[in-house]
């Protein structure tokens, strides 16, 4: 594994990268289609999926769980989360933020299913960045990806429930999230911050 300086620094071109489309047709996905024709399976032969620079650096953090390295892993999680807050505008916020929070519970499942040793160092290290990260969106107005946010981490912590992580600092920053949002007059994301707090461990 090269040093963190040199693996951070290959993140943030990854992230940065420009997602190109080959020959200026888009990729044939059959998940995407109920019916298709043999001009579009022939024409398919002719492209390549769009690069996915968010994809390889999920499997760079993927390489980071499974080979051991939690600076590493930790560097690159700090990193994508700084991208999402950079990328985030009115229009991509639900969808940038399901894509994101999605890759990241993977991430927590993938390290508990191999049995990671460094498991409970990199749930506390995801649950410290999760407050600065959804505080800013909530402060930023940016609701429906709270919303998103607040879904995610109730399925994380259940997930650290079933494993036996401490659920604490989730807890607090529910609560953070209720106080804000009645500040805000926004009556259902405290709503849902509430129901969340109170029965992520039941």
């Amino acid at each position: 594994m090269e040093t963190l300086e040199c693996f951070v620094k290959e993140v943030r071109h990854l992230l940065n990268s420009n997602n190109v489309k080959p020959n200026g047709r888009l990729y044939l996905d059959l998940n995407k289609l109920e019916r298709v024709n043999k001009s579009d399976l022939e024409q398919s032969q002719e492209t390549l999926p769009a690069p996915s620079p968010l994809l390889r650096v999920i499997c760079r953090l993927r390489q980071c769980i499974r080979l051991h390295y939690p600076e590493h892993l930790h560097a690159g999680l700090n990193e994508l989360f700084i991208y999402y807050l950079l990328q985030l505008d009115n229009q991509t916020q639900r969808r940038l933020t399901e894509q994101i929070w999605g890759q990241v519970e993977d991430l927590l499942r993938y390290a508990l299913n191999i049995d990671y040793p460094f498991t409970t160092k990199f749930w506390n290290y995801l649950c410290n960045c999760t407050e600065p990260v959804l505080i800013y969106v909530l402060d930023a107005s940016y609701f429906d990806a709270t919303e998103v946010i607040l879904n995610y981490i109730m399925n994380v912590g259940r997930l650290g429930v079933r494993a036996g992580l401490h659920t604490s600092k989730l807890q607090h920053i529910l609560r953070i999230v209720e106080l804000k949002c009645e500040e805000q007059s926004q009556k259902n994301l405290l709503e849902l911050a509430r129901d969340i707090r109170q029965n992520m461990e039941t």
